[in-house]
């Protein structure tokens, strides 16, 4: 259970990162090398980003990986002392 709950808020996290940017599902297939069908997976919910997927999303539409993967590259805690992706 907690697996779906995890995906649900990177999905959600990552739909809200595309409109912030104010990038299409299109727009972000073109710009980041992803397939639509697999971009609109991820913002749906249907399919886990992958590692790979995470770091070409952080290279070409500077959507940090550690929110998309948290598991994977947990947020670092600065001198500032807050938390940063």
């Amino acid at each position: 259970m907690n697996i779906i709950i995890f995906h649900m808020k990177t999905f959600t996290t990552l739909a809200a990162a595309l409109s912030r940017l104010g990038l299409s599902t299109a727009d972000a297939a073109r710009l980041s090398g992803i397939s639509y069908w697999t971009i609109y997976q991820h913002v749906r919910g249907w399919r886990g980003v992958s590692a790979e997927a995470a770091l070409r999303y952080e290279r070409r539409l500077g959507i940090p990986r550690a929110v998309l993967r948290p598991d994977l590259w947990p947020a670092q805690k600065h001198s500032d002392g807050g938390d940063h992706a």
